[in-house]
């Protein structure tokens, strides 16, 4: 069999093995963190007593709506939340028909009572910061900002630009657990799409998965992603889930590249189908920084294919690894209902 055939036929398997799961995310190359949180209303105008609940998108898009339906005043608002702060560098919001007063529409983030998303420096890969999320408040974000017809962009500027200090960071990005979209005074059409993403650009890698042959995990797996994608082999679709029936497992895994500390760095984990505490968990960009990890324990390797490194040099495991219990990357914001405090 020629070596074109091979790669061919490597395609198809993996294109047979994910067949069945997720329905496609958007389709814009780019990484939308808003496909890993949750569209939600809040209830009650009082900070401390809001409530947050999911909001169903209808057909043609989810409905703004009012903090307050008796104050004409009141601006329409759209909102998401993520179970972990992201890193916002840009948000674009998109209407199911044209809309007027473009310059009407803002972008709000949560700020924390003690700033720490506007810190400059890395948060540890795995756990969120220890901020209470639940205090703080809404800041109008200083931004660049360019429309169309229906959709509206905003480009976040240096924070310094935004908060003018001493100590203040250039940094572009805001982090946070929650936005919020001000859609003006009049009520906006349904919204199609909210867009987020993150200061890292993306990379596409194939990863291999390697089991020993008496390794504690084998296939059937299922394998997720948190902050970005897994590919189809012969679409190029993305999906957040997919399921290998058996060997060779291999994923296309679109990551944030070259992050591995920040709380927006992408998160794959892989399971058995059928017993959720055997896995672990790994992050792609470390994959391809070392072109290969071992899990020993499991007697499972990781590989990149295509790398260029070293793949027999013997690589101290990665300290990191996730086993075997709370694997499963989290995709949407806190339970629904829960009162801000």
């Amino acid at each position: 069999m020629s070596r074109v055939w091979a790669v061919v036929v490597t395609w198809l398997l993996v294109a047979a093995s994910t067949a069945g799961t997720d329905s496609t995310l958007g389709t814009d190359d780019r990484i939308n963190l808003v496909d890993f949180g949750s569209v939600v209303k809040y209830v009650g105008t009082a900070l401390h007593a809001t409530q947050i609940r999911g909001l169903e998108r209808e057909p043609d898009g989810w409905p703004a709506w009012r903090e307050n339906d008796e104050d004409p005043t009141s601006p329409y608002l759209i909102a998401v939340e993520w179970d972990e702060p992201r890193d916002i560098t840009q948000v674009n919001v998109e209407f199911r028909h044209a809309i007027a007063d473009r310059n009407k529409i803002k972008v709000q983030y949560f700020q924390q009572s003690s700033g720490r998303q506007s810190q400059s420096t890395s948060q540890p890969a795995i756990g969120a910061p220890k901020d209470n999320s639940f205090h703080g408040q809404w800041v109008t974000a200083k931004c660049d900002w360019w429309a169309g017809d229906r959709d509206v962009t905003f480009e976040f500027l240096p924070y310094n630009q935004e908060r003018p200090g001493p100590n203040a960071p250039s940094t572009c990005y805001r982090r946070t657990y929650r936005i919020r979209i001000l859609c003006g005074t009049r009520e906006p059409p349904p919204i199609r799409h909210i867009r987020a993403y993150g200061p890292n650009p993306h990379a596409d890698a194939i990863l291999d998965v390697r089991f020993d042959p008496d390794s504690k995990l084998k296939p059937p797996v299922t394998i997720s992603v948190s902050n970005g994608y897994i590919l189809d082999g012969l679409t190029g679709k993305t999906r957040s889930t997919t399921r290998m029936a058996e060997p060779p497992v291999s994923v296309r895994a679109r990551y944030a590249q070259n992050d591995v500390t920040t709380p927006t760095r992408t998160l794959m984990t892989l399971q058995h189908a059928y017993d959720e505490n055997q896995g672990f968990s790994f992050l792609p960009a470390q994959v391809v920084q070392l072109g290969i990890i071992r899990i020993p324990s499991l007697r499972i390797v990781v590989a990149h294919r295509g790398s260029n490194k070293n793949l027999q040099a013997k690589h101290q495991p990665w300290i990191s690894i996730l086993q075997p219990k709370s694997l499963k990357p989290k995709t949407d914001a806190r339970s629904t209902n829960k009162a801000l405090k």
